[in-house]
């Protein structure tokens, strides 16, 4: 008894959407196109995505981050760190005129999140140097700084935010203010620091502070400023 062989013939197959005409797709937007041996594979058709506005602005930050990462360090550092940065702090706002100079200081802790970036964070004091109109407050902040070491030489640059919580005590606008208040705020800071040993690194650091404006009784105050840096270290 002769056996009959089975064959299959294969198509081309491609879903078109219900509004659209073949004729109205140009030919290069058919991908859903496939053949197999044993029947056909269906696809269906999808438009091309279009950029979101958060697209927009996260691929110039992630593009950023892409050219810093492969970036190697000179010289095999320990991943961690403590320094403490003393310095001086000079009011922008509206307290520059009654309040030129005061005293920044904190103490830090930070890590290499890659070769070349550090995730930095710490907390201090500051005050305004006046003792009839006291401001001072205590800073809790987190940095990301991105380094660029050069033999012994670490420049840095980077930017962050943090809490500062604030108190005054004095005349403000002609009256007696005694009073609290937290606010956020965000800061930028530049600098250098130097590897006396592979432990061991000092250097200096510019940050300028701008905050909400924190209110005393009513009155509202601009804390922003710029303060200027004294760095010690320890690695670990």
């Amino acid at each position: 008894m002769a056996h009959r062989r089975r064959t299959t013939s294969c198509r081309a197959h491609f879903l078109l959407p219900a509004s659209d005409s073949q004729e109205n797709i140009p030919v290069h937007e058919l991908t859903g196109i496939s053949f197999r041996q044993c029947g056909p594979v269906k696809y269906r058709w999808k438009p091309p995505r279009k950029k979101t506005h958060v697209t927009k602005h996260v691929s110039p930050f992630i593009f950023s981050l892409l050219i810093l990462l492969p970036i190697s360090a000179h010289g095999q550092f320990p991943e961690k760190y403590i320094s403490i940065k003393p310095g001086v702090y000079y009011f922008t706002g509206d307290l520059e005129d009654d309040h030129p100079m005061g005293f920044f200081g904190g103490v830090f802790y930070g890590f290499r999140l890659f070769p070349n970036l550090v995730l930095e964070s710490g907390t201090g004091y500051f005050h305004d140097g006046d003792d009839g109109n006291d401001i001072r407050g205590v800073p809790v902040t987190l940095t990301l700084k991105g380094i660029y070491p050069f033999k012994n030489l670490v420049p840095y640059a980077g930017g962050g935010i943090g809490i500062y919580f604030t108190e005054y005590f004095g005349n403000l606008n002609g009256r007696y203010e005694e009073d609290k208040d937290n606010v956020f705020g965000g800061h930028l800071i530049i600098g250098a620091e130097y590897n006396i040993t592979p432990m061991i690194f000092l250097g200096v650091e510019g940050m300028y502070i701008f905050t909400e404006d924190a209110e005393y009784n009513g009155v509202k105050v601009n804390l922003d400023g710029f303060a200027t840096l004294m760095t010690m270290g320890f690695r670990f």
